[in-house]
């Protein structure tokens, strides 16, 4: 079977267990949360998703360039490229923690007609999470775009659906338990650094994927941004 078959394949059975796995999850969160820790749980899951459009379509451009690189078996190409949407992906998270840290000390003002002051001291708590998550969002778009370009589709899918296994068992005891949102929060973002160190393995040592911080060239640079941006206002 070929590594597409297989990406297909394993693609509807993810989809299946992280549907079931929502499912399964929200009715038990909802008891255990109740319906106002549960709002801003909700919310802060919002905010995590916004971060993913934070690389400017960048991921898409990474499956499209390394195709053609790979394609054309230009290694160095290939290299300066990751090597620039790493250096890009550095500025954007100095920028995205800065204004985090001043969007936290925002909260309170934010939210003061619409949460009691329990839920903005909630929100306060979870957000220095949703932060270092969204951030590491940037770096596992980098290295799902490379896994895609190199065709990797099953790799990719099996680590999603072992991904939602390990998150559901996890959560699931931590909710029996009566642990509450900052937990459930923290889970995902240890499994996200998890995660991102086997991919970012994967790609380094087992594709030989190399990394070139020299001689960025600025029309390169710019070709990049016009396909990019274009995804981005799509997105």
């Amino acid at each position: 079977m070929s590594n597409k078959k297989a990406g297909v394949i394993l693609g509807y059975i993810a989809m299946a267990v992280n549907n079931l796995s929502s499912f399964f999850l929200t009715p038990l969160m909802l008891m255990v949360f109740g319906t106002s820790e549960f709002g801003v749980y909700k919310l802060a899951l919002s905010i995590i998703s916004y971060f993913a459009l934070a690389d400017l379509g960048l991921s898409n451009a990474v499956v499209r360039y390394i195709s053609e690189y790979r394609a054309n078996k230009d290694k160095e190409s290939e290299s300066k490229f990751v090597g620039l949407v790493v250096f890009i992906d550095l500025i954007i998270g100095g920028v995205l923690l800065v204004l985090g840290v001043l969007f936290y000390y925002l909260i309170p003002q934010i939210f003061k007609s619409s949460f009691s002051i329990a839920e903005v001291i909630l929100l306060k708590k979870l957000f220095f999470l949703i932060i270092i998550t969204g951030v590491m969002t940037l770096f596992i778009n980098l290295a799902t775009g490379l896994l895609k370009a190199y065709e990797k589709f099953p790799i990719l899918n099996v680590v999603n659906i072992f991904k939602t296994f390990v998150r559901t068992g996890v959560i699931a005891i931590l909710l029996l338990s009566d642990f509450k949102s900052f937990e459930i929060i923290l889970v995902d973002t240890i499994i996200m650094i998890i995660i991102f160190i086997y991919i970012s393995y994967y790609c380094l040592k087992i594709l030989n994927v190399s990394i070139g911080f020299k001689n960025f060239n600025i029309n390169f640079s710019k070709n990049i941004f016009s396909y990019s941006l274009i995804i981005f206002v799509d997105a």
